[in-house]
């Protein structure tokens, strides 16, 4: 049994109180701030000098109105409210991280993992270097992360705004200089995370180091996974916190040991920040109450601990979100959270996206057709029904498998939307764990024909891994956002070269990739998002047309992709 020193509990209680008053504070003062000024001068201060930002009319003129103003004025209130519950619960909580466990396991398994790691970044580096800049990337840097703190955290103009990986990211930036490469640089840290905590659940589970490290080097080429596992934006760091998440869940639940406080802790903590990082989260959210409510009528339990956590997890997301409840409003939030097709039938959901997409998605390491692809998708059934001597420790895990796709499929008919491939990655990334964590206990736990079986699998893992690999260079240019990111930089070939040095560059909203495209193709280096009679212009079929008689000041220079160039005539 660990002994604990005279104090350190005191001191570790002390911590969520000076944290709980600093936060009441903080609360207070922008309450004093929101409350005490009148619209036109917070919106003075929010656009600061140069008075720039993306969709700057559209922000005046409908988002920050005096109506929201006064919503903003009761909501700042309540946030002293907000925290004074939260710190006074946060307080009360038993709240301790597993910090000791983790770094306990990690040094006990540093070599396998110092090797998964060597791989992980060779990978992740290969993609940050055969993929170019895409255009969400540079909106995320551009319009986020390069912005001011105070507009970062309170504006929200587009689902781009992953604002807690922004706001890391604004920092990294910082020192790099760069935001599109220190927001790439993020994400390969969070990927080498993710898949650090794939080989010590594997290992937990098989107790087998060759094995776990060949499950986890391939779950680490994922296709959506290692896709985003390098791009600036914030679906690695949410993969990684729904990954905390998830089995936080399961180890409350499940878990026979006395870590119930640990898992609570980091439950609440996964769920302030992953919905903080993406609304995306609230996928999982409706996992965690759908299989809590099954759970409760199952045991006959009503787990209060949990439905505290959760209620204080409601509390957390509401105060980090409510600058931009006060500026951009609830609706810019939530009110159509990374969705994609709007969905009309049930059969488009079950039959459609279901067999058509996601198994395929899941399971891209080989050409697989359709059915097979389900077969593969239904297998962990199939599995714990014919080995379910050997296989039984996983009844909970196969549990939440069928909970994590029912809660995903009744929150798409609640929201009359089908989710964006990546805002489920996680769901098939646990896919694929659960069957290779099955098909690996049933090869490390033989007892006949085990040096077979375990170097038929390994074979077997090298080959999908080498295949998962030329299928992720071949494809990630094409298919992680649905666009085409080569054809784009090939059309730039196009680009004028000869603009006047020192040139003031006029960009649209909705030319937010072209400062860093500018920046190494021409030698203009002024790049202004207000019009004011600059000397070059972007104009794009989207764009508003300027009006005809100013238009008239330009002529077409040439085309980039879907932007013409227009530069000034000279008088």
């Amino acid at each position: 049994m660990a002994v604990t020193r005279p104090g350190s509990t005191s001191r570790f209680r002390l911590l969520p109180l000076l944290a709980g008053c600093g936060l009441v504070l903080l609360y207070a003062c922008f309450a004093l701030y929101y409350t005490g000024h009148s619209r036109a001068a917070l919106l003075a201060d929010f656009l600061g000098a140069d008075g720039c930002i993306y969709r700057q009319q559209k922000f005046v003129s409908q988002t920050f109105t005096e109506a929201l103003k006064q919503k903003g004025n009761l909501w700042s209130l309540a946030g002293i409210v907000l925290a004074l519950v939260f710190a006074g619960s946060l307080y009360r909580m038993p709240f301790r991280l597993p910090w000791r466990e983790a770094g306990a396991l990690f040094r006990k398994h540093a070599l396998p993992l110092l090797a998964l790691l060597v791989l992980c970044l060779a990978v992740s580096v290969y993609g940050f270097y055969h993929n170019a800049l895409c255009t969400d990337e540079a909106f995320s840097a551009l319009n986020c992360a390069e912005q001011p703190v105070y507009r970062l955290l309170s504006y929200y103009p587009l689902p781009n705004n992953h604002v807690f990986y922004n706001f890391l990211n604004h920092f990294a930036a910082g020192i790099s200089g760069n935001a599109f490469y220190s927001g790439r640089v993020l994400s390969i840290l969070f990927y080498c995370v993710l898949c650090g905590a794939n080989f010590l659940l594997f290992e937990h589970f098989t107790h087998n180091r060759l094995l776990a490290f060949l499950c986890s080097a391939l779950l680490a080429l994922q296709f959506i996974v290692w896709g985003f596992g390098h791009q600036g934006r914030g679906y690695a760091l949410c993969f990684l916190l729904e990954w905390g998440g998830f089995f936080s869940f399961y180890a409350y639940f499940f878990s026979a040991g006395r870590s119930k406080p640990e898992a609570l802790s980091l439950l609440l903590c996964c769920n302030i920040l992953g919905v903080w990082t993406v609304p995306i989260y609230l996928y999982l959210v409706m996992f965690f109450c759908c299989s809590a409510l099954l759970m409760m009528a199952w045991r006959r339990q009503l787990y209060l601990p949990f439905w505290y956590t959760m209620a204080l997890s409601g509390v957390g997301v509401c105060l980090v979100y409510l600058p931009l409840f006060c500026y951009s409003g609830f609706g810019s939030i939530f009110g159509g959270y990374a969705t994609g097709q709007p969905l009309r039938e049930l059969w488009d959901l079950s039959c459609i996206y279901f067999y058509n997409i996601v198994s395929l998605q899941t399971f891209n390491f080989l050409d697989l057709m359709k059915p097979l692809a389900t077969v593969l998708f239904l297998a962990p059934f199939a599995l714990w029904g014919v080995f379910r001597k050997r296989l039984g420790q996983f009844s909970g895990l196969l549990f939440l498998y069928v909970m994590l796709w029912f809660s995903l499929l009744l929150m798409s008919v609640l929201v009359r939307h089908l989710p964006v491939m990546r805002g489920i990655g996680f769901h098939m990334h646990f896919s694929l764990l659960l069957l290779l964590l099955m098909v690996v206990t049933l090869v490390g736990t033989g007892r006949r024909f085990r040096v077979v079986s375990v170097g038929l699998f390994t074979g077997i893992t090298v080959l999908c891994a080498v295949r998962m690999f030329n299928y992720n260079k071949e494809f990630s240019p094409t298919d992680l956002y649905g666009q085409d990111t080569r054809a784009f930089y090939r059309s730039l070939d196009e680009l004028p070269q000869d603009f006047p040095p020192g040139a003031r560059i006029w960009l649209p909203d909705e030319c937010f990739m072209w400062p860093y495209v500018l920046k190494d193709r021409s030698k203009a280096d002024l790049y202004d998002c207000s019009f004011r009679n600059q000397e070059i212009l972007f104009l794009s079929e989207d764009d508003k047309p300027l009006p005809e008689a100013m238009m008239k000041q330009y002529h077409e220079r040439g085309q980039a992709s879907w932007f013409k160039v227009y530069e000034r005539n000279s008088e």
